[in-house]
């Protein structure tokens, strides 16, 4: 049975089938028992009412006893930490170990696909969006996500940078390491891959700033490392 999915003037909304059947299953139970229009209000509205509070968990790495903190938010089962396995091909922001026990590894994209644990996956972007939609939506999440101290200061007003960190997720600003350019952005911007590609060298990323209020998502090269955040199976 089809999802008819309509934003508050009566405009189709086009999400993915697997971001339909996650928010039916999040706030029906059944992903066969959606209403038929529904609204953006009444999304929020609805996922609102289901949310329940966090619950905690922890998750040891079989590989390297590395033992990470997990956190169940709606449907989803996600680490609380970026990933921080010695993958072939990883690096520590700056080269500093120090860096990967706070940030995580950075990753380029064929090297994520491989290191994450058995049990977990990599998230896809529709995925991601669960979660973003789950938070409230693109401009509402982010702060519900991101964690409570670490993030920079706006540049131009000085407005804390860091947010509530709601459900645990606790986002931080690992930075990346683009190629041709080298380490960037530690303390001011979070960036995640998923499993998306273009076909070519572009792979969809997420992304969140320090001065953006938004959870941004775009393609990135393949080429550069990016923070791995990994789902539960």
């Amino acid at each position: 049975m089809a999802q008819i999915w309509y934003d508050d003037d009566g405009v189709e909304i086009k999400l993915g089938e697997e971001v339909l059947n996650c928010l039916c299953h999040v706030m029906f139970g059944n992903a066969l028992e959606a209403p038929v229009p529904i609204s953006t209000a009444s999304i929020v509205t609805l996922i609102a009412e289901k949310v329940v509070q966090p619950s905690e968990n922890t998750f040891t790495d079989p590989r390297d006893s590395q033992v990470y903190r997990t956190v169940k938010i709606g449907n989803q089962t996600w680490m609380t930490q970026n990933l921080n396995y010695n993958a072939s091909g990883s690096k520590c922001y700056n080269d500093n170990p120090e860096n990967a026990k706070k940030y995580g590894r950075l990753y380029d994209w064929e090297t994520a696909k491989k290191a994450v644990p058995l049990g977990w996956h990599l998230p896809s972007d529709d995925e991601w969006q669960v979660l973003v939609i789950f938070g409230g939506g693109f401009d509402v999440a982010v702060t519900k996500l991101k964690v409570t101290n670490g993030w920079d200061s706006n540049n131009w007003d000085k407005i804390s940078g860091n947010g509530t960190d709601d459900y645990g997720f606790s986002a931080l600003p690992g930075g990346c390491f683009c190629v041709g350019y080298g380490f960037l952005k530690v303390g001011k911007i979070g960036y995640w891959w998923s499993t998306m590609s273009d076909g070519a060298d572009g792979v969809w990323r997420r992304a969140i700033l320090h001065d953006f209020s938004g959870v941004s998502y775009g393609l990135g090269d393949a080429k550069n490392l990016f923070s791995i955040r990994c789902l539960k199976d």
